[in-house]
């Protein structure tokens, strides 16, 4: 492709050499010519080469003097032509009020002429400015009018003007297939024609097409074409094609040329402080960082994105942001600020579809697309063609209402589904905070059971202690009573058996009655201490 560049441009120098050379001949010719129509045929071939070099102010001198002399001599061919010309360097200027007077006016010389190569040029170049001011449909009509007479005659010029505004009204109303059709007849003209300029672009419309159409090993050959073009150059054109390259990889899943050219295209927009090229490009490296698994990178990325997106009001690239932003929440788990980015996707998605149905409703109601009675009389065929279109074109805005309305259901449906998901969740969420709070209570119960139960083990332990001592306290009380007891109870029995005499007796009587005294001791204190425990 490079070869063939230099090749069309190596071709472009000569050709501009000898358009020179011609330029100087004719003028030389021009001068010694006679005041009749020989004059103004020269005079026309001068015009011509000054409109193809792009001097419009020295083409609009010599289409002047040529005006008075046809007008002089009643020269209506040479009158037609000339106002042609003139209608052409106005819509050059962009001045296309004064463009469409003088096409007019040539066109109603041409018709009373009876020369339908001219009515086809008039028609085409009328199709170009319906096409610059947005009237598609009335663009493409004029276009498709001119087609047949053209390529008769074979009129490569003409004809790459005709498919170029066919091939643009097609692709602005998303007519992908014919459009690219139309590209590549453009291309195959442009060069054999070793327009350049035109050449890049005509490969960049071809790339965004099938960049639309999600062909995208297609647009990467488009792509790569124009970037070989202009390769060296800091761009806005180069960086939207790095931009779209690094997507395009990144559609086919190769990360790592995708990360290049992004990378590439990122910094070529922001260098060039393209606001919109930058957009675009922020979003691409989202996407990239998002499925490189690095949430923080592509939030960054994407809330940069954002920003400008509001800023620069660009629906489009919003709701491209808004769907990643769901996506990145989500992979995050927070769904709730997932539901609030896919709301928003949905609710700008909806809102860009109604402007655009309005925008064509009103467009229809405003125009009243008729075909020229002058082309109808001139190529009946075309009204067939033409009508055939206007019918296709209609069934597909009926198809695409339908559509808009299908979409609408699954919106809605969609929406009613993340409702029930997400009050199914609210009530999970409820029921879990519950559970959890039951949990909480219960295991603050249990401890305080658990320390009732140490403090009630403490207590028993404490009353064993009580008991033993008791027991202990008991057996030694007991002991001593008893000895004591017994020691009465055998003085007793002795004097009962008469075993004793009244002397022992006496004798025994004092340490009997410190026995008595022992004994009785002994349950006064064991009496008061069983009260005192009472007491405690």
């Amino acid at each position: 492709m490079r070869k063939l560049i230099t090749l069309l441009f190596c071709f472009s120098a000569l050709l501009g050499f000898s358009q020179s050379e011609d330029l100087d001949n004719l003028t030389i010719q021009l001068a010694f010519q006679k005041p009749d129509t020989s004059k103004v045929i020269t005079s026309l071939q001068i015009i011509k080469l000054l409109y193809h070099t792009k001097d419009y102010n020295k083409a609009l001198q010599f289409i002047r003097e040529s005006e008075k002399l046809s007008n002089d001599l009643n020269y209506d061919a040479g009158i037609a032509e000339i106002t042609y010309y003139k209608a052409l360097i106005f819509a050059k200027k962009e001045d296309y009020i004064n463009a469409i007077d003088y096409y007019t006016k040539s066109k109603d010389l041409y018709i009373a002429l009876a020369d339908t190569l001219g009515v086809a040029k008039i028609n085409n170049s009328i199709g170009l400015i319906e096409i610059a001011r947005g009237n598609y449909d009335k663009g493409l009509q004029f276009s498709l009018s001119a087609i047949d007479v053209l390529e008769k005659r074979d009129l490569k010029e003409e004809l790459c003007d005709a498919y170029r505004n066919l091939a643009t009204a097609y692709h602005k109303m998303e007519a992908y297939d014919q459009a690219i059709t139309f590209y590549k007849k453009t291309l195959d003209l442009e060069e054999s024609l070793g327009k350049e300029e035109e050449i890049i672009q005509t490969n960049k419309n071809l790339g965004d097409l099938y960049y639309n159409k999600k062909e995208f090993k297609k647009a990467l050959y488009y792509f790569n074409s124009v970037l070989t073009s202009i390769d060296t150059s800091d761009t806005v054109l180069r960086g939207d094609v790095l931009t779209k390259i690094g997507s395009s990889y990144l559609s086919l899943n190769n990360l790592d040329q995708a990360k290049e050219y992004i990378t590439q295209g990122l910094r070529l927009n922001r260098r060039l402080n393209n606001d919109k090229g930058t957009l675009i490009g922020l979003n691409t490296a989202g996407e990239l960082y998002l499925r490189e698994k690095k949430p923080i990178v592509a939030e960054r990325l994407l809330y940069e994105a954002t920003t400008l997106g509001r800023a620069l009001e660009d629906n489009e690239q919003l709701i491209i942001n808004y769907g990643l932003r769901a996506k990145l929440d989500s992979v995050e788990s927070n769904f709730k600020l997932a539901y609030i980015w896919q709301k928003r996707y949905f609710e700008l998605k909806n809102d860009v579809e109604k402007q655009k149905q309005q925008a064509s409703t009103k467009k229809l109601e405003k125009e009243a697309i008729v075909v020229p009675v002058e082309i109808k009389d001139l190529n009946s065929n075309n009204n067939a063609v033409n009508q055939a279109l206007i019918d296709q074109h209609q069934e597909e805005k009926k198809a695409n209402k339908e559509e808009i309305k299908r979409l609408n259901i699954i919106f809605y449906s969609m929406l009613l589904a993340l409702l029930v998901v997400s009050t199914f969740l609210i009530l999970i969420y409820l029921k879990r905070n519950n559970r959890i709070k039951y949990t909480k209570d219960l295991e603050d119960k249990n401890k305080q059971i658990n320390i009732q139960n140490i403090a009630i083990l403490d207590q028993t332990k404490n009353l064993e202690d009580i008991n033993k001592v008791k027991d202990k306290l008991f057996s030694i009380v007991s002991h001593d009573l008893k000895d004591s007891l017994t020691s009465i109870k055998g003085f007793i029995d002795l004097l009962k058996d008469g075993s004793l005499s009244k002397e022992e007796f006496n004798h025994l009587i004092p340490e009997l009655s410190e026995n008595a005294n022992n004994a009785s001791l002994l349950l006064f204190n064991l009496l008061n201490w069983s009260n005192r425990k009472c007491n405690l």
